[in-house]
């Protein structure tokens, strides 16, 4: 006991837990504040576990919510007890703040942890406003930062018209360098691996495209590909095609199809790339 009062620490949790006054009609209503700092710790170890996974682009966040729900060990827990905890967070503060008034919390010689406390949950419901009005403020940036590209985008391409640009109609004879260096290295090295190329007949020349097919779990990949494609002007969608594959399994017992869907991402074809 007297490492208790003695030890600076141990004195300090002594005061707080054992020494410090109660009131006289405790009951389990004030467990409402533990429960919230459990309730808190849930919320930080899940959210940094889901943070790992979690690709925030539009294109992208549906898939790698398919991706933390599928493929990710116990992912769909993780991702359920995030949420769940979150709104028994919000419902254990209200029950929280009404405790603290139905017994006069905030008379004195409390009154300065109910001070503390009301600038919590201020500062609580300022964060929780916070990302609309972070959204907002991006939104205008993006627009703004599209226009300047769009409109930088139009200026070089009435300088030099013989570069590649985004228009489905355009003949393959008409589509000539200078490539960017970076299509040209994934070309290349995408002909090393999952890449193929597709012989396009012409009336008088021949051209050719390249595709690429991937499953919903490199849809990271494939679609970081595509935007890279699409903003250089090789390709004529922003996202790849969702293609349905349909495979028959011969058993004994029973016929069975299955059914799997993969990403498939085309480029435009080129005459000079044949």
């Amino acid at each position: 006991m007297r490492i208790l009062k003695s030890h600076p620490l141990l004195k300090l949790v002594n005061s707080y837990l054992i020494d410090a006054s109660q009131p006289s009609n405790i009951s389990y209503l004030w467990n409402f504040g533990s429960l919230l700092a459990v309730c808190l710790i849930i919320q930080i170890i899940t959210g940094v576990t889901l943070a790992m996974h979690y690709s925030p682009n539009v294109l992208e966040a549906f898939n790698s919510i398919e991706h933390i729900m599928r493929d990710v060990n116990n992912g769909w827990l993780v991702r359920y007890l995030h949420s769940n905890t979150a709104s028994a967070f919000f419902f254990l503060v209200y029950l929280h703040i009404g405790r603290g008034i139905y017994y006069g919390s905030y008379r004195s010689p409390r009154t300065l942890v109910w001070a503390i406390g009301t600038v919590i949950l201020i500062v609580m419901m300022a964060i929780n406003k916070w990302p609309n009005l972070l959204l907002i403020s991006q939104v205008k940036d993006k627009n703004i930062t599209m226009y300047t590209t769009n409109k930088q985008s139009s200026s070089i391409i009435e300088q030099r018209p013989d570069l590649p640009f985004n228009k489905p109609r355009t003949k393959a004879i008409h589509r000539i360098g200078p490539h960017h260096t970076d299509v040209l290295s994934i070309i290349i090295c995408g002909m090393l691996g999952d890449w193929w190329s597709d012989k396009i007949k012409g009336q008088h020349l021949d051209s050719v495209r390249f595709s690429i097919e991937q499953g919903v779990k490199n849809s990271a990949y494939i679609h970081h590909i595509n935007i890279l494609l699409y903003e250089l002007g090789y390709c004529s969608n922003i996202t790849p095609k969702l293609v349905v594959k349909s495979e028959s399994q011969s058993d004994k017992r029973s016929d069975t199809s299955l059914t799997r869907y993969n990403y498939r991402l085309t480029t435009y074809s080129f005459k000079n790339l044949f």
